[in-house]
């Protein structure tokens, strides 16, 4: 999903922005929750597949050309499995998802408040415009 939200305020939408502002932080708060979802499945794939190459390291040191096993040998070559980078990799991925859709939901909270705000202002008739007095040229 494209993490690209419209965070303009323009205070001449400000009423379809204020109705529309509580479905788009609905929508991206689900998205949040399921990339939540991801990262955590992510995270277990990634232990699960630290533990079968433990495991297996161990079990058969020779398929992995070490005649002895030690901790940090075990930990070594878990590291370098390709089949542990991959899942590596889809954890960062997932956590990077997760991130980007928290913060497309924190950066819609403040539209909402800046939102609201501005409302406060226009209600209160304080929304300030500049504009140019005329001056006279002497001569």
């Amino acid at each position: 999903m494209s993490h690209e939200v419209d965070l303009r305020v323009n205070r001449h939408t400000l009423d379809t922005d204020l109705e529309n502002i509580p479905n788009e932080i609905l929508v991206w708060t689900r998205q949040a929750i399921a990339d939540l979802e991801t990262s955590q499945r992510a995270e277990n794939a990634l232990k699960h597949e630290e533990a079968r190459l433990s495991i297996d390291i161990r079990t058969n040191p020779i398929n992995y050309g070490m005649p002895k096993v030690t901790e940090d040998t075990v930990k070594a070559l878990i590291q370098v499995q390709q089949s542990y980078i991959d899942a590596q990799n889809a954890c960062l991925a997932a956590k990077s998802e997760l991130l980007a859709s928290r913060a497309v939901v924190d950066a819609l909270e403040v539209k909402r408040s800046s939102l609201k705000y501005l409302a406060e202002l226009s209600i209160a008739g304080y929304l300030g415009s500049t504009t140019v007095q005329p001056r006279g040229v002497k001569s």
